[in-house]
């Protein structure tokens, strides 16, 4: 201290400790020096001795309040705690909704604990091993208690804990906080049920008998969801392709039976802990996740690779395997991004024209946002998708809820653009519902009918990938054709979602960005796929609604006919449930209720071969002698049943 007063000529101090010999008090004393004359050989300094241990506690006592804010104000809703060692006194603060902070004080906290019935025994005796530990050794760390700790009952919480030291390295004080993860613990168990159920209940391929593409999908998405922070998993996919030197077989059975020699190979290979399945004409995909290294998995995966190339079948046929690895963590970005990746290493290994087994590329970080006015998108997350779900739950009717609810994703996300598109026919879309921002211009009455592939209404479905979305951040990205009309059309970010119905495309909801300075976030793409898993159920409810209108308007204006006879059946019955204008007028009478072989033939018992019992019991009708002769039958869905809908010619009543 000296040294430097008399070099720099400013004031200069230093700290020391002091144990005083009388008192065996510890004081902190705080010195300061000054140089106020200097000569030829000697230098005269001002020296200042004062007291500063009272400054210093009051020092470390409001660090260790600005910590407890920290974790306070870091969570709300958990309890932040401290507790003092040397009055073995614990306080918690807990944020209680229009009342500020509760303070709640344990007196004799560690001396009580074993006997504390707000905590578990168990949990009782780990946290007192944290507790003792913390005042041992500064230090931080977390672990998970069950306990009441806010008298709402027994859950899991999760404890985040700092054990802070004063000038001498003791521990003076221990502070965290305390979460509630009961929710989190029973979303696991949930998930390990879900898990379970999907695979009893998954659909598998036919010919191979793995897990069918929508199924494989599906549990991986779930395991995916499962995986802890570090834990690692691996996805790989196998792809049987042509040799274009080799003559391609035509033969289906063979082919068939071909791939069914294959998916034993790899099932036997696989393991039971994995999930394997059909996920495309000759490609297959292994979801395995655990503890293994990289290294190993790759030599795994090319054993089976050769396993698979040395079959006398993919020889014969002239096939040569191609398989492609991507490591998977929690940071993934999304389960898109994933088949993104192992897609592209797939194409490159096939590009290399040999049974080659490669790895995907390292999955990169999250996008940064590029747009910092929507940066309440994560707080949208939870929100967003609960109204949208709501709104149309409790809709009543059906097309006002959806129009409502791409207008409320459109301008809470700022989209320029969210339409709806649907197969009309075998050949034609049309836009069923449309929502622009303000400077776009509405097209949904212009495109009402649209041929397959028409750019006008995005019909991208050739490029959708397995999942059933197509992404594009920006059209720059997209290659080859795609990216050259999206910048064509004006297209700066697109997002896709497909309508499924019966394993085929038939519509699909379109998220559109037009200007250059709003290419979409990472976060807008994760909320809106999970939005539009939700409107895509009600769009096609929707749809099947409308179908059945159709069905029932037919049927309406079939009985109020006059030149052809018919009734209806409920299935399973004889008993007329509607016969129309022209039989009542025949016979004379309204034969509602009525057995159709009495009424119509006075018949005691239903003629053999009766077309109303084929097609009850699912098989196609056959023509029948008397007395029903020229009898058509069919099956439709009526007043939430279904109906059988017999049609006579005016000879079979005569």
């Amino acid at each position: 201290m000296l040294d430097r007063a008399g070099t720099e000529f400013e004031e200069a101090s230093c700290q020391i400790t002091f144990n005083g010999l009388r008192t065996g008090r510890t004081m902190l004393l705080l010195f300061r020096a000054e140089i106020i004359a200097v000569s030829i050989d000697r230098k005269v300094f001002f020296i200042g001795c004062e007291d500063f241990t009272a400054q210093q506690r009051e020092l470390e006592e409001q660090r260790w309040h600005d910590e407890q804010s920290r974790l306070l104000l870091e969570c709300s809703g958990s309890i932040a705690f401290e507790y003092d060692p040397q009055a073995d006194a614990l306080v918690m603060f807990q944020s209680v909704p229009g009342k500020g902070t509760e303070r709640i004080v344990k007196k004799n906290f560690l001396i009580n604990l074993p006997n504390d019935s707000a905590i578990h025994p168990k949990s009782a005796s780990r946290f007192l091993e944290i507790m003792q530990s913390s005042i041992r050794e500064p230090g931080s760390g977390t672990d998970e208690i069950f306990a009441d700790v806010n008298g709402s009952g027994f859950h899991w919480h999760r404890i985040s804990y700092t054990s802070l030291p004063d000038e001498l390295g003791h521990v003076r004080r221990v502070v965290g906080r305390t979460d509630d993860i009961q929710l989190e613990r029973e979303r696991q168990l949930m998930m390990d049920v879900l898990d379970q159920t999907l695979q009893e209940v998954a659909e598998t391929d036919p010919v191979t008998g793995l897990y069918s593409v929508g199924s494989i999908n599906i549990l991986v998405r779930n395991q995916l969801a499962k995986l802890e922070e570090g834990e690692r998993a691996y996805l790989t996919f196998f792809e049987l392709w042509n040799d274009p030197s080799a003559p391609e077989s035509h033969d289906s059975a063979k082919m068939n039976e071909m791939l069914a020699e294959v998916a034993n190979v790899l099932a036997a290979q696989a393991g039971s802990s994995s999930l394997l399945g059909r996920i495309g004409q000759r490609t297959f995909g292994l979801f395995y996740r655990g503890t293994s290294s990289e290294k190993a998995i790759a030599a795994k995966t090319e054993e089976m690779l050769q396993s698979i190339q040395r079959m006398p079948a993919v020889r014969e046929n002239g096939l040569v395997v191609s398989a492609a690895i991507a490591a998977v963590t929690g940071s993934e970005p999304s389960f898109h991004h994933l088949l993104i990746r192992v897609d592209a290493a797939l194409q490159k290994a096939k590009s290399l024209g040999e049974a080659r087994c490669i790895f995907a590329e390292t999955a990169p970080d999250a996008r940064e946002s590029q747009r910092y006015a929507v940066s309440s998108i994560q707080s949208l997350q939870p929100l967003l998708p609960d109204m949208v779900f709501h709104l149309l739950f409790n809709a009543q009717n059906i097309d006002a809820g959806i129009q409502a609810s791409i207008v409320l994703i459109g301008r809470l996300l700022d989209i320029s653009r969210v339409f709806v598109f649907e197969q009309r026919g075998g050949s034609t879309l049309t836009c069923q519902f449309e929502w622009c921002a303000d400077g776009i211009p509405p097209q949904i009455e212009r495109l009402k009918i649209e041929p397959f592939g028409s750019a006008a209404a995005r019909d991208f479905r050739p490029y959708f990938l397995r999942d059933g979305m197509l992404i594009l951040h920006t059209a720059e990205e997209a290659d080859g054709a795609l990216g050259k009309i999206a910048q064509k059309e004006g297209i700066v970010s697109l997002l896709e979602c497909a309508l499924m119905e019966n394993g085929a495309i038939t519509g699909y909801i379109g998220y559109e960005e037009r200007r250059a300075d709003h290419p979409f976030t990472q976060d807008q793409i994760n909320l809106i796929t999970t939005i539009s898993r939700v409107l895509s159920v009600y769009l096609l409810k929707r749809r099947a609604v409308l179908h059945e209108k159709d069905e029932c308007a037919y049927l309406d204006a079939l009985y109020s006919r006059v030149d052809q006879y018919a009734f209806s059946l409920d299935s399973g019955s004889y008993k007329m449930r509607v016969c129309n204008r022209r039989i009542r007028e025949k016979i004379g009478r309204d034969a509602t209720g009525e057995f159709c072989y009495h009424a119509l033939w006075n018949l005691d018992a239903p003629c053999e071969g009766c077309p109303v019992a084929v097609l009850d019991a699912g098989k196609q009708p056959s023509p029948v002698d008397e007395p029903c002769r020229c009898m058509l039958t069919y099956g439709l869905p009526y007043e939430g049943k279904r109906v059988l809908v017999p049609c006579l010619s005016e000879d079979a009543t005569d």
